[in-house]
């Protein structure tokens, strides 16, 4: 028996850290049982604030599960500016899309990430082998898709202040899907980023904050952003079509 084979029998028998991941009940891992764990788990990296995962037109690498932290996938215009498309939580998988052999967009980490690292000849095969995994892969990035072009598509229709106060909204949304503390609603992104995604200067998107205040819809400090008045928020950030 060869030392590789003999190691790789080895990892095999021994349990991954599946069992005290805090997103192990989301996304492709939730209808694991422990043998399906250790077939599929390989190995967790950290990334550290500002660090690329995977850049646009790369040849492919491995597909990652966050653990931790929020990763911005973006894409980049002729121009050389970055638009960012949307920002994954923790329990997503990003890197899975690709373009004749390379990865479709990018993805930076804009806090500190820990990811599960999965390769990616390895994870097409595993959930091809396994059709309840492929379906929860398949069913969430459409999901994904959907929304996020939605949300975009909307944002397009809306003020300044006005999407500032969506994004507002939506990211309370996802704080509270993904167990985060809410009030005050810690911003993670920078402001450039935050203008990098709702296709806004910097500058605008700080009068826009200052106009939300102004208004009394939120209050901020360096801990966050307080959400004063969500509905009002929300009444806000709707379009004119749909008030």
């Amino acid at each position: 028996m060869s030392g590789s084979l003999h190691s790789s029998r080895a990892a095999a028998t021994t349990d991954p850290p599946c069992s005290t991941c805090p997103v192990r009940a989301h996304n492709v891992c939730q209808p694991l049982d422990r043998n399906r764990q250790r077939e599929l788990y390989e190995k967790r990296q950290t990334w550290k604030k500002g660090q690329i995962l995977y850049r646009a037109g790369e040849p492919l690498g491995p597909v990652l599960k966050i653990i931790t932290g929020i990763v911005a996938v973006a894409d980049r215009l002729p121009d050389g500016r970055r638009q960012i498309l949307d920002f994954f939580f923790p329990g997503e998988i990003c890197g899975y899309l690709e373009t004749e052999g390379r990865y479709s967009f990018e993805g930076e980490a804009i806090t500190e990430v820990e990811t599960c690292v999965f390769g990616r000849a390895r994870f097409m095969a595993f959930t091809a082998a396994h059709g309840d995994l492929a379906e929860i892969v398949r069913a969430t990035l459409m999901s994904k898709l959907s929304s996020a072009s939605q949300r975009l598509a909307e944002l397009g229709q809306l003020s300044s202040t006005e999407r500032v106060a969506a994004f507002l909204c939506w990211l309370k949304a996802r704080h509270d899907e993904h167990g985060l503390e809410t009030r005050p609603l810690t911003l993670l992104m920078s402001r450039e980023a935050i203008a990098d995604h709702l296709g806004m200067r910097l500058e605008t998107v700080s009068r826009a904050f200052s106009r939300l205040k102004r208004l009394k819809l939120i209050t901020a400090s360096d801990a966050g952003v307080t959400l004063l008045d969500l509905p009002g928020l929300a009444s806000l950030s709707a379009s004119d079509d749909r008030r």
